[in-house]
C-alpha cells in the first residue's frame, strides 16, 4: 500500500499561491495607508528679545490632512534647544496646550495639538508658537508624533517637521515595510515540492 504524506499541506500551500495577488494587494494597501499621515511644515520669525540673553523666535506651523477629529499632533522640543514655550494662537478647529521642556529630568517639551474636526483633503490648520531658542544659528525642523483619541502613538515611523515650501520626505519605516513585502513575493511564488513517498 502506497501513501503520500503531507498532501493536505501541499493543497493548502497551492491554495495560498492562488491567493497571492490578493495578498500582495492587501500588503500594498497597508503600506500606502501607513505612508499617508498628517504632515507638519513650519516657518520661523526672529522676534524682538525682551530679556537680554534670551533669543526669542516664533514657529508658524501648518498641519496638513489627514488628521481625524480628536486625534493629536504632538510636537517635541529638546530641552537643550528650547525654553519658555508659549502658544501665540491657532485656527478655531484646533485645541492646543503646551508642556515646558525640563532640563533636570531631562524631558522633552511638548505642544499637543488636538483636531476638533476632521482635517481632510486640502484642508490645513495652523498654530503659532513663541519660544526661546538655546541653540546656535536659527531653529530648524523637529520631531513630532501622531496620537489617536486614546493617546496611543499611531505614527507609522519617526516623523519630522519640514520647512514650508519644501517637500516632506517619505516615511522611511513604511517604505521599508513595502520593500520587505515585495522582496518576499518571489519566495511565496515558489512551487511547493511534493512530500516524499513512503511505502508499506
Amino acid at each position: 500500500m502506497r501513501s503520500y504524506l503531507g498532501m493536505g499541506v501541499f493543497r493548502r500551500s497551492a491554495f495560498n499561491c492562488k491567493q497571492l495577488p490578493r495578498a500582495a494587494g492587501a500588503l500594498l494597501l497597508f503600506a500606502a495607508s501607513a505612508v499617508t499621515a498628517a504632515t507638519v511644515s513650519y516657518s520661523t520669525t526672529d522676534l524682538d528679545d525682551v530679556v537680554i540673553g534670551q533669543d526669542r523666535w516664533r514657529y508658524h506651523y501648518t498641519i496638513a490632512a489627514p488628521l481625524p477629529a480628536f486625534n493629536y499632533v504632538n510636537l517635541l522640543f529638546d530641552p537643550s534647544l528650547y525654553a519658555h514655550l508659549v502658544v501665540h494662537g491657532s485656527t478655531p478647529d484646533l485645541s492646543v496646550f503646551e508642556t515646558q521642556p525640563d532640563t533636570f529630568l531631562p524631558a522633552d517639551g511638548q505642544v499637543t495639538v488636538m483636531a476638533l474636526a476632521d482635517i481632510l483633503g486640502t484642508t490645513t490648520e495652523t498654530v503659532d508658537l513663541d519660544f526661546v531658542w538655546l541653540g546656535a544659528g536659527q531653529p530648524a525642523g523637529q520631531s513630532y508624533e501622531l496620537l489617536d483619541d486614546f493617546f496611543n502613538n499611531v505614527s507609522p515611523a519617526p516623523l519630522q517637521t519640514h520647512l514650508a515650501g519644501s517637500q516632506s520626505l517619505p516615511v522611511p519605516g513604511s517604505l521599508s515595510l513595502l520593500a520587505l513585502g515585495l522582496l518576499a513575493l518571489p519566495a511565496l511564488r515558489r512551487r511547493p515540492r511534493f512530500a516524499r513517498k513512503t511505502s508499506e
